[in-house]
């Protein structure tokens, strides 16, 4: 496995031992190679040395010869007692350039033709390779798999399918450029991943290489939830690369506490929580904001922004600034257990805000392409019509413990101040990622696919808090030890094939714009379309290179980077309000089970904060939340804002709920984002919230994920923790086992609640092995999560409520909702009476006597539910339950169960959060100048329009040049505005305008000067000097008004000074 790039600060590679022993003949058939070679058909019986031998032959050496095309020699890979894959390379690299992709052909047809069979040889290897992946998890489930060496083995084998299985994905899918593409759903892409370890409830099990990549993880002091969460996460062969990464923890956290389910490490205490200085024996003073500046930005409606002034002569200097429309400015996002920050005062030591001078002093603008840039965020992307187009480096930031309120402050302030915090994000140019982990990486040293790595597990990316900055900036940038790397973006540290041709396209364009501009002109404002679907695999794959270990590299970090993008958006952002008009928004309760499951993954101090972050993150106000003092408060506040709830909340086995052995009807309510992931549902799945009831659908889709059981029998007279529910139709039986909480008296555990309603998560399995299970010698049976759910009345008096619009074959999709009424008391009494029959006696009556009705009933506790193994497998070994054996049927098709909640004793729902422009106030002043400015500019190029088109021709020569000066500048800063719109050159069009008005000023006063001269020595005529006398004095006063108009025409005065004066 050293074919694999090695990391700058890394460990050394595992030792496989080389163990094979026969020879693949190239030719014969790959998958007879075990009967070819007498090991016969029943390979998994034979002893560990015999069974590590065929792998290694078969699974390795014949497995890369099948795949070259060629025969090859496996005894070139032994290096000593072990197996070294560096002469792998030089034959990939071969193997690469026979299929000629670094030579694309000229004519179209023939490069669209040729790419069609490549893209056919690429499939087919592909499928070949998840073909013997399949064949090395065949060997992780034999029952000798975890004798040694076996795993080891098994995992080179895996290790390298995984390396070549992307490599090929990211030939066929290659694009140098994946702004355009879209981010891959989290189930998407684990579904094409192949892991190591799934991230299942209940009890996890390993395959023996996985364990083995968990042992060495652990025995090189990695923190048990961090290497839990590489395996589940990442591919194997990222997961390998991990391994090979020397960890490194700074002072001060420690993981003991930790767990495989949560690290604990970046917790801080806030009430003896001290700022730390940037190194030991710093005494330096700590150096405040003032306190008073940034209470009169927020009650005022504000956001403060901090802006660090200091130099080696002077001292450092704190300047307070109001965010404004226009303000560029950086979120210094960052963990406290790194000591940033402060929970009592707004300060921090000189130390350390000299570190963020440095580093914001070091940030380059950023070059945004396309809308990549735009569509990060989870929610509705950032109108940034109001943002500066020029491309500049911000010079102020925020950071929490400056610009946050601390903990002894009015709750006014910080109620106003954390309900801004998504404006703040979304409207600053970008995050910059401070974590001690990271410092000591170099990005010049290093390459992409580690610096990523380290990113990947790094404590800012395990935090609640960090996550909701990532997720709502447009941006981020991780500081390391010499620069800063785009997290959202990598860039791979080799030089692509296409740069040279990038260079020579630009000096083309460059001389063709000074030779003919008329065509560059043409090309620019009419480019010609190029889509992604239009460019061949030639083009791209000769754009990338054919190197083999920079393929590796740059799948590798391609992978990686979806696992961030998909983290971080899910593609769905919601269009409308959280609350509609009574129509479920499947949009928002997707993006509900996204931040939910990343929530999950990570941790905060105060656990109650997440409610916070969630509501933040699904666009509400937080400001009435934070009002709310109990976490099952806040968390049903945020549910009964939404139309629509993610049925898999209901089977919720690991997190925390509501009172769970009290005698209410919101056990079932979660108090905060457990460990535990949910499942992505539909429209047709999710559940329908009417009132204070929540309504589990019963249509054709949602029986395929949800299958719901009615006890029909007599009731447990025991109430079991484990029973037996037997089918009476089709006679499957389900071994139950009852969740309640131990140690305590659980008010439900008797009979007196009703009969028993379970409802069964059919997809996604549970997957969790019985206690004793061998793997390899038994199927292990199909698991599930289920919910129990007691029955408290049976309405029969409902009506039908079509809101479904499927197709013809899903007729029985509807929804039953209650009668208005039933008429009299006398009936009510009556319907009554029959319900209680229904409940003390079977149920199956009222199923057969009624042909719809509705069962309300009442959330009870999670179960765990095993299913025997379909019959037609000779290994299924029956689902063992105990206790009773109950009876029952599935629900019928048109009935209905409704769950009951409590009545909500807080306002709801939640209104919207602040939008960006909500946020900054002064926000109208900057509209009003720029329409001013705006009315301005128009105003005058209207006017010389105007003057041109009516008396254009009795305008004097130089008045006629000042007007077509204005127009061609006005068209030129309208052609830099299309053709250049990251070039900010305002002041260089308003310097040239006051130079023309200056130049038009100086002209006529030298002309007039001029002309006043020659006029005052021509001689006067006798004649002409007789003529005037003899008019008369209307006639003199008009001959005086006609000349004095001809000399303001010929100096240049009269109209061009009024002219000028009003366009300027």
């Amino acid at each position: 496995m050293d074919f694999l790039p090695h990391p700058v600060s890394g460990v050394e590679a595992l030792d496989i031992p080389f163990v094979a022993d026969t020879p693949f003949v190239f030719g014969t058939d790959f998958w007879d190679f075990p009967k070819l070679h007498g090991f016969g058909d029943q390979w998994a019986s034979l002893p560990a040395p015999r069974l590590a031998s065929l792998a290694q032959s078969w699974l390795y050496f014949a497995a890369i010869s099948e795949f070259l095309g060629r025969p090859i020699d496996y005894r070139d890979f032994q290096v000593g007692p072990t197996v070294s894959a560096k002469p792998l390379l030089p034959l990939l690299n071969g193997w690469l350039a026979s299929l000629g992709l670094a030579s694309p052909l000229h004519d179209p047809r023939d490069a669209r033709a040729k790419d069609e069979q490549l893209r056919s040889l690429l499939y087919e290897h592909y499928r070949f390779l998840d073909a013997v992946i399949q064949l090395a998890a065949d060997f992780d489930a034999v029952s000798q798999s975890h004798v040694k060496p076996i795993p080891t083995i098994i995992l080179s084998v895996k290790v390298l399918c995984v390396t070549l299985r992307g490599v090929l994905w990211h030939l066929a899918h290659g694009d140098v450029d994946e702004a355009l593409r879209p981010w891959p759903s989290p189930a998407a892409r684990l579904r094409r991943e192949i892991v190591p370890a799934q991230d299942l409830r209940g009890r996890q099990s390993l395959s023996p290489s996985g364990q083995l990549m968990l042992d060495v993880l652990r025995l090189r002091g990695w923190c048990p939830f961090w290497a839990r969460k590489v395996l589940t996460s990442y591919n194997y062969a990222l997961a390998y690369y991990f391994t090979r990464l020397f960890r490194t923890y700074p002072r001060g956290p420690s993981h003991r506490r930790c767990s495989e389910k949560e690290c604990v490490a970046g917790n801080a205490d806030i009430f003896s929580y001290v700022p730390r200085h940037t190194s030991r024996g710093c005494l330096c003073q700590p150096k405040a904001a003032p306190m008073d500046q940034i209470r009169a930005i927020i009650e005022d409606g504000g956001v403060p922004l901090i802006r660090l002034h200091s130099s080696a002569k002077t001292r450092l200097r704190i300047q307070v600034v109001r965010m404004t429309a226009r303000t560029r400015f950086v979120v210094v996002s960052h963990v406290w257990s790194d000591g940033i920050g402060n929970a009592h005062t707004t300060a921090l030591p000189e130390c350390q805000l000299r570190r963020l001078h440095a580093h914001l002093s070091e940030l380059k603008p950023l070059r945004r392409v396309g809308d990549q840039d735009t569509d990060l965020n989870i929610l509705s992307s950032l109108d940034t019509s109001f943002q500066p187009a020029a491309a500049r480096r911000p010079k102020y930031l925020w950071i929490d413990a400056l610009c946050m309120p601390p903990v002894g402050a009015s709750a006014f302030l910080r109620l106003r101040a954390i309900n801004k915090l998504p404006a703040i994000y979304q409207a600053a140019d970008r995050i910059l990622v401070l974590d001690r982990t990271l410092e000591h990486t170099s990005v010049v040293e290093s390459d992409s696919l580690e610096q990523f790595a380290r990113f990947a597990v790094s404590p800012w990316l395990g935090r609640c808090w960090t996550f909701q900055e990532a997720a709502l900036a447009s941006a981020c940038e991780v500081q390391c030890a010499d620069g800063t790397f785009n997290a959202f973006s990598p860039q791979p540290k080799q030089k692509l094939a296409s740069d040279t041709a990038t260079t020579k396209k630009r000096r083309i364009a460059w001389i063709e714009a000074l030779t003919r501009p008329a065509d560059w002109l043409r090309h620019r404002w009419f480019p010609k379309s190029r889509p992604e679907s239009n460019q061949t695999l030639l083009q791209t794959s000769s754009a990338m290179g054919v190197d083999i270990s920079a393929l590796i590299v740059t799948s590798l970090t391609r992978s990686l980077r979806e696992e961030f993008r998909s983290a971080f958006s899910n593609g769905v952002k919601p269009s409308k309000t959280a609350f509609g008009d009574g129509t479920l928004a499947t949009d928002f309760c997707t993006v509900f089970v996204q931040v939910w499951n990343e929530l999950a993954k990570r941790t905060t101090t105060v656990p109650g904060d997440m409610h916070l972050i969630m509501a933040n993150l699904l666009g509400f106000n937080t400001e009435p939340l934070m009002r709310i003092p109990k976490s099952a408060d806040r968390m049903s506040c945020i549910l009964r804002s939404m139309d629509g709830i993610p049925v898999s909340l209901l089977f919720n086995m690991d997190g925390p709920r509501h009172k769970p052995t009290a005698n209410h009807r919101d056990r079932w309510l979660p108090l905060y984002p457990s460990r535990q992931s949910l499942s992505f549902g539909s429209t047709y799945t999710n559940l329908r919230v009417i009132g204070d009831d929540l309504h589990l659908p019963n249509n054709t889709v949602s029986r395929r994920k949800v299958a719901v059981f009615v006890c029909t029998g007599e009731v447990d007279p025991f109430s079991s923790c484990t029973f037996t529910l037997q089918d009476e139709f089709t006679g499957v039986q389900y071994a139950i086992t009852v969740h309640r909480k131990e140690g305590e008296t659980d008010e439900f555990a008797t009979p007196d609640m009703g009969p028993y309603c379970i409802a069964i998560q059919m997809d996604p399995e549970l997957g969790v092995k019985p206690p004793g299970h061998i793997d390899g010698l038994t199927a292990a049976p199909r698991t599930f999560a289920g919910a129990l759910f007691r029955v408290r009345r049976v309405v029969t008096n409902v009506r039908k409520l079509y809101y479904h619009n499927l197709e013809s074959d899903y007729d029985t999709s509807f929804e039953l909702v209650e009668a208005e009424g039933y008429g009299s008391p006398k009936d009510l009494e009556a319907i009554s009476k029959q319900t209680t029959n229904y409940i003390d006696g079977s149920l199956a009556s009222a199923f057969a006597e009624h042909p719809r009705g509705i069962l309300r009933t009442v959330y009870d506790c999670p179960l765990t539910i095993s299913s025997p193994v379909p019959p037609r497998d000779p290994l299924a070994s029956p689902a063992k339950g105990g206790g009773p054996i109950l009876t029952a049927q599935p629900l019928p098709e048109t009935w209905q169960v409704v769950i009951e909640r409590e009545p909500a004793s807080f306002p709801s729902p939640l209104p919207t959060r602040p939008s960006f422009v909500e946020a900054v106030t002064p926000v109208s002043a900057y509209l009003a100048v720029t329409a001013l400015d705006g009315l301005v500019a128009s105003g005058s190029v209207g006017l010389a329009i105007a003057i041109c088109a009516t008396m254009f021709d009795r305008l004097a020569t130089l008045a006629k040049a000042a007007l077509l000066a204005k127009l061609g500048l006005h068209s030129l800063f309208l052609m830099q505005m299309f053709l250049f719109p990251g070039v900010e050159i305002r002041l260089v069009w308003d310097a040239m305008h006051l130079a023309l008005v200056g130049v038009l000023r100086v002209l006529p006063w030298f002309f007039g000067r001029r002309a006043n001269e020659d006029y005052d020595e021509a001689p006067q005529g006798e004649e002409q000097q007789q003529l005037r006398e003899t008019r008369s004095p209307r006639e003199r006063v008009r001959d005086r008004k006609r000349d004095g108009g001809e000399m303001a025409g010929g100096t240049g005065e009269g109209l061009l000074l009024g002219d000028v004066e009003g366009q300027a």
